[in-house]
């Protein structure tokens, strides 16, 4: 009976050691590869989501309207305001669905991939992740001249999209910021940079309204 207790105890022992040197040595190790998986997994998500849902509803002409002189050239850009704001507002609510979604997909980072190693790459138990939606997504329209080859400018209208995630492994929890951004309208204009009116005042080449 007293060995069993002594070995009981050695057993004990032994597991508290593991599990100090896990915690201690490979906690953040978990930590940083969750983040890593998460955050991919969470961009993508979003990035499907407003593709599928989204940008298949978008109509150029709907949301830039150009002016033109006598020689063909683009002197004056309207930008139809509500219609973007609509935009970033439906965008917002697809993304917060998606990452409710999320939350209940179950994702895995093996333990043999945290050890390291190619041998043991894939392998042993799965580490299970869980990523939360923490408060609302955030979306903004901005805006952006470049430089397209010879005497060309490219005029860009995008959507920001900026959500919080929640990231739970086993005995830790972190957060990370989501953030991606997607085009909704491009324009390639020759010769000078025209004037571009877009939520006043007027804004000139590198415009950047948020």
């Amino acid at each position: 009976m007293r060995k069993l207790l002594i070995l009981g105890i050695v057993l004990l022992a032994i597991f508290w050691l593991s599990y100090w040197i896990l915690e201690t040595r490979l906690g953040s190790v978990v930590l940083e590869m969750a983040r890593v998986r998460a955050t991919s997994i969470a961009t993508r998500a979003i990035n499907n989501a407003v593709s599928d849902r989204i940008a298949k509803s978008i109509l150029y002409d709907q949301i830039i309207k150009t002016e033109i002189d006598n020689q063909g050239k683009i002197v004056f850009i309207q930008v139809n305001t509500a219609e973007v704001n609509r935009i970033a507002s439906e965008t917002s609510l697809s993304v917060q669905d998606t990452l409710k979604d999320l939350s209940n997909q179950e994702i895995y980072i093996p333990l043999g991939q945290v050890v390291g190693g190619k041998i043991l790459a894939g392998r042993g138990p799965k580490i299970p992740i869980k990523v939360l939606p923490v408060g609302t997504v955030e979306s903004s329209v901005s805006e952006e001249f470049m430089e397209k080859g010879i005497n060309q400018t490219s005029y860009r209208l995008f959507v920001k999209i900026k959500a919080n995630v929640s990231i739970i492994v086993p005995l830790i929890r972190t957060e990370a910021t989501v953030q991606t951004q997607i085009p909704i309208a491009n324009i390639i204009i020759p010769g000078t940079v025209p004037e571009v009116y877009f939520n006043n005042p007027p804004l000139y080449g590198q415009g950047g309204a948020e």
